[in-house]
């Protein structure tokens, strides 16, 4: 039989599954509490209880479905050797991380916030955390000493595409141009990561 912890843990990996479901096929002013517990096939009070409302609800899972992807990248990259072939590994995870489908349910998310004063600062302060996250990613790429200004810069710049991209993948965007322009923007990221990287 099944302990409290496991039963609230199953509970939680369900209504995760369900919101994340729900943002991409009802956007986010069509997720309700209701909503998410009938697709999860939980009780409403089951998911209340871990989260009392939409918007605690939506910032949290978007937040930990990113935390956990981030997670995967950097346990790639612990296995990989260092050097451009690190560099490359984490170039290709990103994107990967990118492609994903809760980047569609963050888009969802974002564009309920600028109307929201409730969920607009907490989107502001995920995406702070989120960026800063994926600089800690390239750091592990390119090694801990080189010169912070220029790997932040470097970073930054490489999220902002990552998320451009990202946009045209989940509005259905052709995907041959876009693998074309991915080809490019990672090629220019590999030079400008490798020039800076400990292991050149």
């Amino acid at each position: 039989m099944a302990t409290q912890l496991e039963r609230s843990s199953a509970t939680r990996e369900k209504t995760i599954a369900a919101t994340i479901a729900c943002l991409v096929e009802r956007g986010f002013h069509g997720v309700t509490i209701t909503a998410v517990a009938e697709r999860a096939g939980v009780s409403r009070g089951a998911v209340s209880h871990q989260y009392p409302d939409k918007t605690r609800l939506v910032v949290d899972v978007v937040d930990e479905i990113k935390r956990r992807r981030l997670d995967e990248v950097h346990a790639v990259l612990d296995a990989a050797p260092p050097g451009r072939r690190r560099i490359e590994i984490g170039l290709d995870e990103m994107w990967r991380v990118f492609r994903d489908p809760i980047y569609l349910a963050a888009l969802e998310v974002y564009v309920g916030a600028r109307t929201d004063p409730e969920l607009h600062p907490r989107v502001l302060q995920l995406e702070s955390d989120v960026d800063e996250a994926i600089r800690e990613v390239v750091r592990a790429m390119t090694g801990p000493t080189i010169d912070a200004g220029q790997a932040r810069l470097r970073a930054d710049v490489l999220i902002n595409t990552l998320r451009g991209l990202a946009l045209m993948h989940a509005t259905g965007a052709p995907l041959e141009p876009l693998a074309r322009t991915w080809a490019v923007a990672r090629a220019d990221a590999l030079e400008s990561l490798s020039a800076l990287s400990d292991h050149r």
